[in-house]
């Protein structure tokens, strides 16, 4: 998964990345359900749902609108939560220092239990390649766009 994530960073756009990630990984991992949600934002915006897969777009808004994930940048367990208790963070370095830009919300397993050390570990390691494939899409997407208004305006000139 982290080739496959790293040639993406070049040709696909985030969401695409995030969807890959998420058919990916849940399967590996017998995780139920799982998301992936962002903030690229360098003011410290609202999270983005980029991803998710066994639970709709609207159970992860309202996830997150009562579970912001934890400013550490370590994975983080609440056994208190039934729905998405494992969050693994995606770091990446968009000013130079470790910033969790997203995290992966990773559900339960069918029989209840969370993914067990070695899944976790495993996704612990495909975690800063996603953060870092993020930061540098979300880059070529930002420089593609002003390019395009350049374009734009010298042609109305």
């Amino acid at each position: 998964l982290p080739q496959a994530v790293h040639d993406m960073e070049e040709t696909a756009d985030a969401s695409r990345m995030m969807e890959h990630v998420c058919r990916a990984a849940a399967p590996a991992v017998r995780a139920e359900r799982i998301a992936l949600a962002t903030c690229l934002d360098e003011e410290g915006g609202s999270w983005t749902i980029g991803a998710h897969q066994g639970i709709s777009r609207q159970e992860v808004g309202e996830w997150l609108s009562g579970n912001e994930p934890p400013a550490a940048l370590e994975t983080a367990y609440e056994r208190t939560d039934f729905l998405l208790p494992l969050r693994v963070p995606l770091v990446a370095r968009p000013d130079g220092e470790p910033r969790a830009i997203g995290w992966m919300l990773i559900g339960r397993r069918p029989d209840g239990s969370i993914p067990d050390s070695g899944a976790i570990a495993m996704l612990e390691e495909i975690a800063p390649a996603v953060g870092h494939a993020l930061l540098a899409i979300t880059a070529r997407e930002r420089r593609m766009a002003a390019l395009a208004r350049s374009l734009r305006a010298g042609g109305a000139a």
